[in-house]
């Protein structure tokens, strides 16, 4: 859906895609600019690179909650 860099001032979109494997999520890393991630783990980039996905899936619950 759309990702965000560190400095939270745009949003791109495909900047990187996952996937399960082994109960494990796989990122690939970004290659556009803003998206550095701290030593060899991206786990601290976790809400910028899923930035527009948590938001849609916030608004989704959100919203069911609200017709309960």
């Amino acid at each position: 859906m759309g990702e965000t860099p560190y400095k939270f001032d745009r949003l791109d979109p495909g900047v990187t895609d996952a996937q399960c494997v082994d109960g494990k999520l796989w990122v690939n890393k970004p290659e556009q600019s803003g998206y550095v991630p701290l030593g060899k783990s991206m786990h601290l980039m976790d809400y910028n690179l899923f930035y527009a996905n948590i938001r849609r899936n916030a608004e989704t619950r959100l919203s069911a909650f609200r017709r309960q």
